[in-house]
């Protein structure tokens, strides 16, 4: 999901295209329409206001009007783009199938400075706050590219790593960054040290988001439920808690300060006050597995339901 900057909401689904939102109605955009491929991945809004939208066959950008595709033919490495971020400079980094490539002035490039990101998965892109650019890859690990230098630091599991599978990057307000895997989470300090956190057993588990909040705390998604950590301790949150469920998909803070989880088929949870709130198909909700929350300008939460397609929370009321 994302919103533009006209307050337009885009939402891209497994293979219904891609809809946008203007507050009254839905318009979908479809092979049909000339997007490359129905199964979008990716959603992101450029510094120009144009959209990317990485799918399963290659890239549409929308200006607006009209999409204009790249695939293979016209310098991706892969057709399955996974992910899109621009850098300060206003280049884009995509991460694909096959390796990373970069899109600047209208045209696609592969990223051949580095060999294992020119043919790696690249599953996730995080840009930190020093500029280096991190590629999380779906089984060589996390690559830290310095822009400044054009050096690369590569970080796997014989070097520590808790496991090559990287779902989710982030960092706190020291710079350290945290990387969550399929099978535990590492940090990776300024220095380029990998250091276990403090979470016993945390390598028996998926850490699939992380999000840092004003206080300095990450609050880690994981498939044995939701960890609040300060860099020195830690708490965990389960069903027991409150948790709707111990498998979580997707978190995101809010504006007001409240944090919600996706769960893969216990609906979601709204943490507020260090106490939870449920919604599940009880309350309305047309599915329960979340695969994605959003906030948009208006304050409203935007959940994407596999199966079923998205509902908003407007003042705790639903609406699908």
């Amino acid at each position: 999901m994302c919103q533009d900057r006209h307050g337009n909401i885009w939402f891209g689904t497994n293979s219904g295209g891609v809809s946008r939102y203007d507050g009254n109605k839905f318009v979908t955009f479809t092979e049909n329409d000339s997007l490359i491929n129905n199964v979008v991945f990716s959603i992101h809004e450029l510094q120009n206001g144009k959209l990317l939208f990485g799918t399963n066959g290659g890239l549409s950008v929308f200006d607006g009007k009209k999409f204009k595709n790249y695939t293979e033919k016209d310098g991706l490495l892969h057709n399955r783009v996974f992910k899109t971020i621009q850098d300060d400079n206003g280049v884009v980094w995509i991460g694909t199938a096959k390796g990373v490539c970069y899109f600047h002035n209208n045209k696609i490039m592969p990223f051949k400075e580095d060999t294992l990101l020119s043919s790696a998965t690249i599953i996730t892109i995080y840009i930190d706050k020093g500029r280096n650019i991190w590629f999380g890859t779906l089984q060589d690990g996390v690559t830290k590219y310095d822009l400044k230098t054009k050096t690369f630091t590569r970080f796997n599991s014989k070097g520590g790593l808790r496991n090559d599978f990287v779902r989710a990057i982030n960092e706190d307000q020291q710079g350290n960054i945290y990387v969550g895997t399929i099978a535990g989470i590492s940090k990776i300090t300024p220095a380029g040290q990998i250091q276990k956190i403090n979470i016993p057993n945390e390598e028996l588990n998926a850490f699939l988001s992380i999000v840092t909040d004003s206080k300095n705390n990450l609050w880690f998604g994981t498939s044995a439920g939701v960890y609040k950590y300060n860099g020195l301790i830690f708490r965990n949150y389960l069903q027991k808690n409150g948790l709707s469920s111990n498998k979580i998909l997707s978190t995101i803070q809010d504006r007001e300060g409240n944090f919600w989880f996706g769960t893969d088929g216990f609906g979601v949870s709204k943490f507020s006050s260090e106490a939870f709130t449920s919604y599940t198909v009880k309350d309305s909700l047309p599915g329960d597995y979340i695969t994605a929350v959003f906030q948009d300008s208006k304050k409203n939460i935007w959940l994407g339901i596999k199966n079923f397609g998205v509902c908003r929370f407007e003042k705790n009321k639903i609406t699908n």
